[in-house]
């Protein structure tokens, strides 16, 4: 258990990052980027809406991960200290994995695209 739980939870951060990618797809192919061109706000803001809710998102499913990974036998030796590193680490794996996905969105013509990527 304590060799897959952390497999699982990677498995889960590019889960995240691919429906990302394929909602930002969705989004450029729908028109609703162009109608938020013509809108007084910043251009990075619809991408950045994106990832902040996707990383919101892929804590909460990582916290659910772990809860399900403790009923079931995960015995972490982590202290409060280890955890935090660990948390700050996920993040920062998260913020990069999820930028990436939305630039490859950006640079796809297709949702199927996007989502194979």
């Amino acid at each position: 258990m304590n060799y897959v739980v952390p497999g699982v939870i990677l498995m889960t951060v590019a889960t995240a990052a691919r429906g990302t990618a394929i909602s930002v797809a969705i989004d450029m192919t729908e028109g609703i980027v162009a109608r938020f061109r013509t809108m007084a706000i910043a251009r990075v803001s619809v991408l950045t809406g994106h990832v902040l809710g996707s990383l919101i998102q892929t804590l909460l499913s990582i916290a659910a991960v772990t809860g399900v990974a403790l009923l079931v036998g995960f015995e972490p030796t982590a202290d409060f200290g280890e955890w935090l590193g660990a948390i700050g680490v996920l993040v920062v794996v998260i913020l990069a994995l999820t930028w990436l996905s939305v630039a490859l969105a950006m640079v796809t013509k297709s949702v199927a695209t996007a989502s194979n990527m």
